[in-house]
């Protein structure tokens, strides 16, 4: 089986939405849009950090361990909205 180029440099993709660019590593902040999310939120607080980026969505995981994906454009997720953090030096 052979494995093409792009599926490897899709996995290491980013999202460029307006000014929200997420790698790996960047911070986002959860903006909960459902009352399922603004439970986890007040369960697993609302920063959290990209851990994995496919073509359409992306895992975080919270400070406390908790994962949960997201879809790479921020209006077409059902529960959640987001914006990316800026990091400080």
């Amino acid at each position: 089986m052979r494995t093409s180029r792009f599926i490897w440099s899709s996995m290491r993709a980013h999202v460029l939405r307006g000014r929200n660019y997420m790698d790996i590593g960047s911070r986002v902040k959860l903006i909960p849009k459902t009352r399922h999310a603004r439970a986890a939120v007040s369960q697993h607080g609302d920063t959290a950090r990209v851990v994995l980026v496919k073509e359409s969505m992306v895992c975080v995981e919270t400070l406390d361990g908790n994962w949960r994906w997201l879809t790479r454009w921020n209006d077409a997720d059902e529960h959640f909205s987001w914006e990316v953090l800026e990091d400080e030096v």
